[in-house]
């Protein structure tokens, strides 16, 4: 009697050892692909992992507000920060209505000396602005912004003081093209919803001609 106990619980024993060795490949394999998404990921702008990169997660767009010629060389370019409420049920996007930590830019690479200073509402965000060479493009990261409530966030004034070679919007982004692409951030930094800019602001003024000498 006893024997045959034995002889049960070991042919029981090795039908769940075959059972595990059938379903391990399928295990290892769903586990792959799930590292291979993140690393695809990584590769891609804005280089980390988040809960939300769509763009619809994003409550505010960064749009052009002015841009300045302070000299030959210096240019400065000012954003706002445009609420457009949540389009996609997100809760990235409900949490980032109220919590705007961090701002990126993918940039051209050979920008990393253009950027002298950003400001946020006037004041600087030099000691807290990085600009990143370790990826395929340029990334000009803006963090410690430190907006809270929507009315602060909408109110709210970012600006990047950028020199020759880079200062302009052709030059500084990497799209060439006078359009931006971008990322947003809470504090958490698990959400980073992308967007592609479309619109730039009209060219600074030409300044005014002298006027013709007097007969």
């Amino acid at each position: 009697m006893g024997q045959g106990r034995d002889w049960q619980k070991a042919s029981l024993l090795a039908l769940v050892l075959v059972l595990q060795l059938a379903f391990l490949p399928h295990l290892g394999l769903a586990q792959e692909d799930e590292d291979a998404s993140g690393v695809a990921a990584l590769s891609v702008f804005p280089y980390c992992r988040c809960d939300d990169y769509r763009c619809g997660a994003g409550p505010y767009k960064i749009v052009p507000s002015s841009v300045t010629q302070l000299s030959a060389t210096v240019t400065r370019m000012c954003f706002r920060f445009m609420f457009v409420g949540c389009a996609i049920n997100s809760d990235c996007c409900r949490t980032m209505v109220n919590d705007l930590f961090k701002v990126e830019f993918s940039t051209d690479k050979v920008c990393a000396n253009s950027v002298v200073n950003t400001t946020l509402n006037g004041f600087t965000k030099k000691g807290s602005t990085y600009f990143k060479t370790e990826f395929a493009t340029g990334v000009l990261s803006i963090t410690k912004l430190d907006l809270n409530g929507q009315a602060n966030i909408s109110a709210a004034e970012l600006c990047i003081f950028a020199q020759s070679p880079c200062n302009t919007y052709e030059t500084l982004f990497d799209n060439r093209d006078g359009t931006y692409k971008y990322s947003t951030f809470n504090e958490k930094l698990n959400c980073c919803p992308i967007c592609i800019q479309p619109d730039r602001p009209p060219p600074p003024p030409l300044p005014p001609s002298p006027s013709p000498p007097f007969a």
